[in-house]
């Protein structure tokens, strides 16, 4: 005997209710912008005179995740230094890293 688990699904109809629920979600979607604008990063946690940054505040910098600065240190992408089990990022060669990898949005 065999038994059709999948097919045999009961599916309610959906209530007026429910409907009129959904359709102002989707008009408030359309009005709203897909992207939020990008804003200026600025390191408040890092000291003036700091000459070291952590990896939190690389991908803060670089607006990337900490996954993606794992692989860039991988591929020696980008200059680090690793003192026990931290790495660390000179603020310079952060900043240079940056002013040579920048590219203007037209």
């Amino acid at each position: 005997m065999k038994t059709e688990t999948n097919s045999m699904r009961i599916v309610k109809p959906e209530k007026e209710s429910e409907k009129a629920a959904v359709e102002p979600q989707k008009e408030k979607a359309a009005g709203k912008p897909k992207y939020k604008p990008v804003e200026p990063v600025t390191l408040e946690t890092v000291p003036e005179d700091a000459v070291f940054i952590r990896s939190t505040d690389v991908c803060k910098l670089l607006n990337i995740s900490n996954s993606t600065l794992r692989n860039m240190r991988t591929e020696h992408a980008i200059p680090f230094y690793k003192l026990g089990g931290i790495f660390l990022y000179s603020k310079e060669e952060i900043m240079n890293y940056l002013a040579s990898n920048y590219s203007r949005r037209i």
